[in-house]
């Protein structure tokens, strides 16, 4: 009985635990008090009592809406005492008795709700009684009424919120369209569906299109976009339909389309433009203002120009002071200045916004309200530009822009100067602001080296989108309707490095919300944002992407900017060639001399690949040269490259052959193969780098057999000798002109592959075997030359001729004697026979003698070159030289 006791009083404080703080004692109570079921399914609800006395019994009826739930008669289980229930059709009528309890909390019954349909059904008490143990009597009490629900089934209601742009498409530019949806139900979508778009002119479809959409949870928006690039102004209607094919269960299947139309020519609501109102889309591209070669540098500098907001800050005077030679240099990035060069030009730059026109009382040209002065003297533009949004009031019509001062007569060199900008725009004083100044100067300094510029101004206003809170975006067009180009000259190929120097104004360094394109370079907000300005400067190398011409675009990404400068600055460097191009033919061995050319600095080392035909060409060796040795060398034949490393430990000026490659031609009859260098290093001795650029050379691989024919001639080179066909020796005394010497003549022919050398054969008479001719003429050579050797002989000569094939050809000239002077015995000898010649020859002694041969042989005296008469002065010379009185005639 104890045990009993105590687990009863165990169950009533665990029970007491669970009562409602607020719940008065002696109340009947659902558990829980507000439950929810489903159509056709159970719930189990506790009918409970909160007793603070013993009692006996009970008995109760429970209403319900038995249209939205029943509580059937065998649906109660009687948890305390003993007792019955009965349905009523819309009540339930419940008792129960029992021995004697103490007070607590206690389960009278579990009570069956079964769902019938949607919605909500009270429970509640009436005819309720309490009783004590006997003798009964009833014990004051409360009830508390609960409810059933059978909420309304979860479903999904999917619906088109918004279509953007929300105000403005152009004609002629690709608009970007968003749509989103949204799921506003109460039930989350898992599968897939799909949203149709179309554009329609009010009678026909002009684009169309489906999107699908995977998974869509309660209160989620998805979007998805398209391009579309319209060609008229006209009304232009913009529709979509989410879950176009009805694949989802909605609770609200009327509500899945949205329209907006674009009404042309409409600035101020949701309308449809012209191009030509599209102020952000690269519509005023920078100007090409000047070219030019500077033995020195250039300097652009913002001062300490700061950011003057007109609307806040209303502007008076705006003054700048630039200090060369301290001034940071935006193109280096390092304070520089012009020190002891000479200031070839200055150009002053002011860069505006939000000049109010034709909103407010300012004129059309800023100018006319804009004044400057530059170190107290009034300058006007040397060029001015501007850009505007360009639709839209007031704003569209605002004009942003740059003005360029010449102030080359007023910057002498480094120091202060000082730009001072006073607006006399009265009435308006909120009317324009100033993003800076800037200075450019270009200078000669003969320890600079030669540069070669390209310098490109305006003033283009860019915008890609512009986004609008809730609304999202107002207008939106791909990035290539929003970027300004230039194309600037091509860099002259002996210019080497080449960097680009780019200025915007307003420019954010934000996340991909800017682009730089150079030619084929492409990179991703690359302005540095300036603090204090609104201005980004930027200096690239872009060498190796350099084209004909040079292509510069500034691309807006969704930041807003302007593009106001581009310079394209390059350093010239020394050229290293391969030497000319030439023809070969198969199976010939070819020499390539890697020749750099003009060095004023000291070449050190060089590492260097030269790029041949694999196919072609059998690599052979490698040769160094006296100013250059080579260190190392790979050959990757199946790939057509040489690695070559060299080097020069002391260094060396001028031109350099820094290897010479030799290579043997194995194919390729009838191509043209070209032989290309790249440069991986190229230092002077003291590790500085040594700017360059590097030729290429074409080796045209021909049949070079044959086609080579060659003529020639030997004659004297004097009209007596001519005669006869003959010439004197030669031994260091002066002749009668022309009388010791032979004009060899030789005329070649070849098939165009260019002659290479015309040698003759002059070992006969004391000669160079290989004596080279020059060409006098186009395919004429020639060669005068004395003889010492071959006296009373009768010589040819052979004459050899030599193409860039490597053919050859001879030629053997006609015969001629060479006499000594005196000999007119022709003994070759000089003695008192021939003086006794001359003496019996002179009386007529001689009748015999060729006269000719007789006058030009043994005319020896003037001592000095003859006279072409033979007499007894020539006898007595001979006479004398016999007994050591005279040279040798």
């Amino acid at each position: 009985m104890k045990r009993n006791l105590l687990l009863g009083a165990l169950v009533m404080l665990v029970a007491l635990a669970v009562v409602p703080s607020a719940m008065a004692a002696n109340t009947f109570y659902f558990a829980p008090q507000d439950s929810t079921g489903t159509q056709g399914g159970s719930t189990d609800v506790d009918l409970m009592l909160v007793a603070d006395t013993t009692f006996a019994g009970y008995s109760l009826d429970i209403n319900f809406a038995n249209a939205i739930v029943d509580i059937p008669d065998t649906g109660v289980t009687l948890d305390w005492g003993m007792g019955s229930a009965t349905n009523h059709g819309t009540y339930i009528s419940i008792s129960g008795a029992g021995s004697t309890t103490i007070a607590g909390t206690y389960k009278l019954a579990t009570l069956t709700l079964v769902g019938q349909s949607e919605g909500v059904s009270n429970l509640q008490f009436s005819n309720t009684k309490l009783s004590t143990p006997a003798p009964a009597s009833p014990i004051t009490h409360t009830a508390t009424d609960g409810t059933y629900t059978i909420p309304a089934a979860l479903e999904p209601d999917l619906v088109v919120t918004k279509i953007e742009p929300s105000k403005t498409i152009f004609a002629d530019a690709t608009n970007v369209f968003t749509v989103t949806v949204k799921n506003q139900g109460t039930a989350d979508v898992t599968s897939s569906f799909d949203v149709a778009w179309e554009v329609t002119d009010g009678t026909s479809t002009l684009t169309s299109g489906t999107e699908t959409i995977t998974g869509l949870n309660i209160g989620e928006e998805k979007s998805f976009g398209f391009n579309w690039k319209p060609t008229v102004v006209q009304d232009t209607t913009v529709s979509a339909t989410v879950d176009s094919a009805s694949t989802v269960a909605e609770s609200d299947e009327t509500n899945n389309d949205l329209s907006v139309t674009y009404v042309a020519n409409d600035e101020s609501g949701r309308g449809i433009l012209p191009l030509s109102k599209w102020g952000y889309g690269g519509d005023e591209p920078l100007n090409n203002y000047k070219s030019g070669e500077v033995v020195g540098d250039l300097i652009y500098t913002f001062g300490d120009s700061v950011y003057l907001g007109g609307y806040n800050n209303p502007l008076t005077t705006y003054i700048v002071n630039f200090n060369l030679g301290s001034d940071v240099n935006q193109i280096s990035g390092n304070p520089e200045g012009v020190g002891s060069g000479t200031v070839k030009e200055a150009r002053l730059y002011m860069y505006y916004n939000y000049y109010r026109y034709p909103d407010g009382t300012r004129p059309a040209d800023p100018e006319a309200v804009l004044k400057m002065t530059f170190d107290g003297t009034s300058i006007s533009t040397d060029a001015k530009y501007e850009d505007a949004k360009g639709w839209s009031t007031p704003y569209g019509p605002y004009k942003y822009g740059t003005f360029a001062y010449d102030v080359t007569s007023y910057v002498t060199g480094d120091g202060a100067y000082q730009a001072v900008l006073t607006d006399s725009g009265e009435g308006d004083a909120h009317g324009v602001s100033i993003y800076s100044m800037a200075l450019l100067v270009i200078y000669e300094d003969g320890s600079k080296g030669l540069k070669e510029y390209h310098i490109a101004e305006g003033h283009d206003l860019l915008r890609q989108y512009y986004h609008s809170g809730t609304s999202g975006c107002n207008y939106h067009v791909l990035p290539e309707d929003a970027t300004s180009t230039v194309d600037m000259p091509a860099v002259a190929v002996e210019y080497t490095n080449t960097n680009l120097f780019t200025v915007t104004a307003a420019v954010a360094d934000g996340d991909d919300m800017s682009r730089l394109l150079f030619n084929t370079g492409d990179w991703s907000s690359p302005w540095p944002y300036i603090s204090g300005i609104k201005m980004g400067t930027e200096t690239r190398d872009v060498t190796p992407l350099k084209d004909d011409p040079n292509s510069v675009a500034f691309q807006d990404r969704g930041d807003g900017y302007s593009a106001t400068n581009a310079i394209l600055i390059s350093s010239k460097g020394k050229m290293i060639d391969l030497g000319p191009d030439k023809d070969t033919e198969e199976g010939r061995h070819i020499m390539v001399p890697i020749t750099a050319n003009d060095l004023d600095q000291f070449y050190g080392t060089v590492e260097m690949n030269l790029s041949y035909t694999a196919s072609a060409f059998d690599f052979v060796a490698i040769h160094s040269s006296s100013d250059s040795i080579v260190t190392a060398c790979q050959d990757y034949s199946s790939e057509g490259i040489l690695d070559i490393s060299a080097w020069n430990k002391d260094g060396v000026r001028g031109d350099v052959v820094l290897a010479t490659v030799e290579l043997e031609v194995v194919d390729g009859a009838g191509s043209d193969e070209i032989l290309s260098l790249t440069v991986d290093l190229f230092e002077d001795v003291y590790g500085g780098a040594i700017d360059y650029y590097a030729v290429p050379t074409t080796i045209s691989i021909k049949n070079l057999a044959g086609d080579l024919t060659v003529s020639s001639t030997a004659m004297p080179n004097s009209n007596l000798g001519d005669t006869i066909n003959a010439i004197l020796n030669s031994n260091g005394r002066l002749r009668h002109t022309g009388d010791d010497e032979i004009v060899i003549s030789a005329t070649v022919t070849d098939s165009g592959l260019g002659i290479q050398s015309v040698t003759v054969d002059l070992s006969s008479i004391g000669g160079s075997a290989n004596a080279l001719m020059s060409e006098i003429a186009t395919g004429e050579f020639e060669l005068t030359t004395t003889a010492t050797t071959g006296i009373n002989d009768a010589h040819t000569f052979v004459i050899t001729a030599k193409d860039n094939g490597g053919n050859t050809a001879t030629d053997t000239t006609n015969s001629l004697t060479v006499y000594r002077r005196g000999d007119v015995v022709r003994n070759n000898m000089v003695d008192m026979g021939d003086a006794l010649c001359i003496a019996k020859w002179t009386v007529g002694l001689e009748p015999s003698l060729d006269m000719d041969h007789f006058k030009f042989v043994g005319d020896v005296q003037p001592t000095s070159d003859g006279d072409h008469t033979t007499n007894m002065a020539d006898a007595l010379f001979i006479a004398r030289h016999t007994v050591g009185l005279e040279p040798a005639p």
